[in-house]
């Protein structure tokens, strides 16, 4: 007997588990990815500017450690699916800035779940 286990439509399997894709009509948002670039006298601007659309960006006030094992209160956590948003395959790090509503948000977590959830506090 052979037996083969097969995703659904629109997902895709992340260990043993199915996650669905985020529908596009949960995805309203747009938003400008970039890295921080220091020059010789510690001056910090922006450069690998990215719009990337089809993201979700919500409000959050949670409290986290981030990499320095400090607590960070988010100010929000974006939703970045790896099916519809758009461009596809962005490689996301931490203290990445993602500017939403024109404000800046420094990325503090990362973590990939089949969908790219990050969270962000605001600069």
């Amino acid at each position: 007997m052979l037996c083969a286990c097969l995703p659904l439509q629109d997902s895709f399997i992340e260990g043993v588990a199915v996650i669905k894709a985020i529908p596009k009509k949960l995805l309203i948002h747009t938003v400008t990815h970039a890295k921080i670039d220091d020059d010789r006298w510690g001056a910090e601007t922006l450069k690998d500017e990215q719009k990337i659309t089809h993201v979700r960006m919500e409000p959050s006030g949670k409290v986290v450690r981030d990499k320095n094992n400090a607590e960070v209160q988010l100010a929000a956590t974006l939703f970045y699916d790896s099916r519809n948003s758009r461009p596809k395959d962005i490689e996301f790090a931490e203290d990445d800035i993602i500017i939403f509503n024109g404000q800046k948000h420094s990325m503090t977590i990362a973590k990939v779940l089949g969908i790219l959830l990050m969270a962000c506090w605001r600069r």
